[in-house]
């Protein structure tokens, strides 16, 4: 059986319980004491500090979080705290997923969360977060998260302007006409320049050398171009060491192209260089001198005065004609300085070269001719032309050039004088040829008039022709024919009874119409080529016609071929089927 304790015993249990309560007390308030220290700690720090839970039913928690959870999302750490889902109302919605696959991620791995994401604040802005958080699982299963969110939007914005600041960059470089690259300087044991690399190159570096990207980077210039100028690499060496830049142009002695080229230091020990191609520059300003010098040619060697002026009508250039003339005229110096028509006493020719200046400076393209007294010589005659001179669509002056056309003048006059002579010439000997113009014409009226005589003879002449056929006709056929009948009725011989039948055959010939035509159409025709035609016409052949006309056979044919050619046969056409139808 236990003994009870005594009273000392008790007492002394009792002093150290209150001695062991006073010590925890203690250890309470010092570590209240240092949790409020603490929170008062991590709610003055810029980050906000939380932490969260996933449990072993999928729901998560948010045993803390700082005060800087207002200044973020507008939340305070109670109501996140109570309902830890409103949190999904602040993050960027484009987001979310990849919040969601962060988490999932480090809940099943136990790896840092460790995401940059965007938050909606309470004003509605966006801004860039960086989270990390450490997982630890507990002995129940959950896990716990403690981390901490920084904004970074500064950062980001900060990263956001490098980048494009790094795409302008590169957009200029690329797309630079002239060509550019980036280099390393190489230095001997002494430090001297003595060569150097190509670090980047943009198109137009390589369009002007001709080199591709693999061909060039990583490439000293002395493996490239083995003579490359020491000049070069002496003066990029300055710049990458010195850092002060350089610009300068150079021909390359190879290809005889110029370069304006520009140096400078990008970094340590590297210069960029920018190359100009200025070759048809040099061209141009090259063939402009050679226009100059065979402007100056023209205007020293010529007769005519030009002078050119600027847009405000001063003179700028002008020849030794002009000089010469200005002096005899008005008696003074032509210079840059000074309008010289200003010096005359006469206001209206003030006015009138006012006005042509003007006109000149507008735009119009002209000429006048304008007469001046010339001390000594007399007035004299100019032919003016005056040219505006176009610069960019706009006009920059002008060209004036004084033609001295006194002599072509004094030429024209007498032209002129020489010319009304002529006229007055031309007058007296246009008359003249009137007169006998007129003449002419009474002599033509008096040939009409024999003329029309001479045709009245001749139409009466072929009147009587025809009267005098006629009437042999009629007498054969009432004198002769009859006389022919009565002998066909007597008693004649065979070789008579053949006579009197070619005696009546060649009288009816005679006043045949066929006849008629024949003889009238083809006059050449022969007596004996006319009785041919007859007999041929009547149906007999070449043998007959010669025994009837008691000739030969070939006489006939040679007849026959004779009337072909004078009636213009082919030998395709019939001879008969043609005297046939001229009955």
């Amino acid at each position: 059986m236990t003994e009870k304790p005594t009273c000392e015993e008790l007492e002394k249990r009792v002093r150290d319980l209150e001695a062991e309560i006073s010590r925890c007390r203690h250890t309470i308030e010092a570590l209240a004491e240092k949790e409020a220290s603490l929170s008062k700690m991590a709610n003055q720090v810029p980050e906000m500090l939380f932490q969260f839970v996933a449990h072993r039913d999928g729901s998560f928690s948010v045993p803390y979080f700082n005060d800087r959870l207002y200044q973020f999302t507008g939340f305070k750490p109670e109501e996140l705290m109570k309902n830890p889902d409103i949190m999904g109302k602040r993050i960027y919605p484009d987001d979310i997923e990849l919040v969601s696959s962060k988490i999932e991620e480090s809940l099943k791995t136990l790896n840092e969360l460790s995401l940059d994401w965007r938050l909606i604040g309470p004003d509605n802005g966006v801004k860039w977060i960086q989270s990390k958080a450490i997982p630890q699982l507990m002995e129940n299963g959950d896990v716990h998260w403690d981390g901490m969110s920084v904004d970074i939007t500064e950062r980001k914005l900060a990263e956001e302007a490098v980048r494009e600041g790094q795409r302008k960059y590169h957009a200029l470089f690329d797309k630079m006409l002239d060509g550019c690259a980036l280099h390393e300087i190489i230095c001997d044991e002494n430090g001297k320049p003595v060569n150097y690399r190509f670090l980047d190159v943009n198109p137009a570096f390589k369009k002007l050398t001709g080199y591709r990207d693999k061909d060039i980077i990583g490439k000293t210039v002395l493996e490239l171009i083995p003579n490359t100028d020491p000049f070069l690499i002496e003066t990029f060496g300055k710049v990458a060491l010195t850092g002060e830049p350089v610009s300068f142009e150079y021909c390359a002695k190879d290809t005889g192209q110029h370069h304006v080229i520009s140096a400078y230091q990008p970094a340590e020990r590297q210069f960029a260089t920018i190359f100009q191609d200025v070759t048809e520059q040099k061209k141009v300003q090259e063939e402009l001198e050679q226009s100059q010098e065979y402007l100056k040619a023209i205007m020293k060697n010529t007769s005519d005065y030009i002078v050119i002026r600027d847009k405000d009508g001063f003179p700028v250039l002008f020849n030794s004609s002009a000089e010469k003339i200005a002096k005899k005229a008005m008696g003074i110096e032509l210079n840059a300085g000074m309008k010289p028509h200003k010096l005359l006493t006469d206001k209206k020719e003030v006015a009138l070269l006012d006005n042509l200046h003007k006109r000149a400076l507008n735009g119009e393209e002209f000429k006048i001719e304008y007469s001046y007294p010339i001390t000594d010589e007399g007035r004299r005659h100019f032919e003016i032309y005056f040219n505006p001179i176009l610069q960019d669509g706009k006009v920059n002056g002008f060209i004036q050039v004084a033609r001295d056309i006194t002599e072509r003048r004094k030429i024209e006059e007498i032209l002129k004088k020489s010319h009304d002579e002529l006229e007055k010439r031309v007058k007296a000997r246009t008359k003249e040829l009137r007169k006998s113009n007129e003449s002419l014409h009474e002599k033509t009226l008096d040939l009409q008039e024999v003329n029309t005589a001479l045709k009245v003879l001749l139409e009466r002449r072929d009147k009587d022709k025809e009267d005098i056929g006629q009437n042999v006709i009629l007498n054969v056929k009432e004198l002769m024919v009859p006389y022919i009948m009565k002998l066909k009725k007597g008693t004649l011989t065979e070789r008579q009874q053949s006579y009197l039948e070619l005696l009546e055959t060649g009288l009816q010939q005679i006043i045949s119409p066929f006849s008629q035509r024949l003889s009238s159409r083809y006059l050449n025709i022969t007596p004996g080529e006319m009785q041919v035609a007859n007999l041929l016409k009547e149906g007999n052949t070449s043998k007959e016609i010669a025994e009837i006309l008691n000739s030969t056979e070939r006489a006939v044919v040679a007849h026959r071929s004779n009337l072909r050619k004078k009636l213009g046969l082919k030998k395709k056409n019939n001879l008969r089927t043609y005297l046939l139808s001229l009955q």
